[in-house]
């Protein structure tokens, strides 16, 4: 199995994996923040990109699962946002925007977003401007 395979399994289930609330963690980080846009990769089902949105912050979410992203974009809708969020693996995936102030992620994966390239790693947030 691979991981697309392996991720889309466990975000099947009707029960979010992580529940609908956001990581404790970055709920805490995220509020010493201005809000500005966020680049969210692997972000699963959402609940951190849709607790940025409900901040006020512009979230650009992605993940390798389409079940992820369908229960992410489920989740936004429910709480009255639209979550732009595409299906891909961080080194297939084209960042929409030019600007991404903050970066966020759960590991250590290579980002690149326009002239950004970073390594992040466990939720560390890096400055693109």
């Amino acid at each position: 199995m691979n991981l697309e395979e392996i991720w889309n399994t466990r975000y099947s289930k009707t029960k979010y994996a992580y529940g609908k609330a956001p990581n404790e963690f970055f709920a805490i980080e995220l509020e010493k923040l201005a809000p500005a846009s966020i680049l969210l990769p692997a972000e699963g089902e959402g609940r951190n990109a849709v607790h940025a949105l409900s901040k006020g912050w512009k979230v650009i979410a992605f993940d390798l699962s389409t079940q992820g992203r369908e229960k992410a974009v489920a989740l936004a809708q429910e709480q009255g946002y639209i979550l732009n969020y595409r299906v891909a693996d961080a080194e297939s995936f084209e960042c929409p925007i030019k600007v991404i102030s903050y970066i966020s992620s759960r590991s250590p994966i290579w980002v690149l977003c326009g002239p950004l390239i970073a390594w992040v790693v466990c939720y560390w947030s890096i400055s693109a401007s």
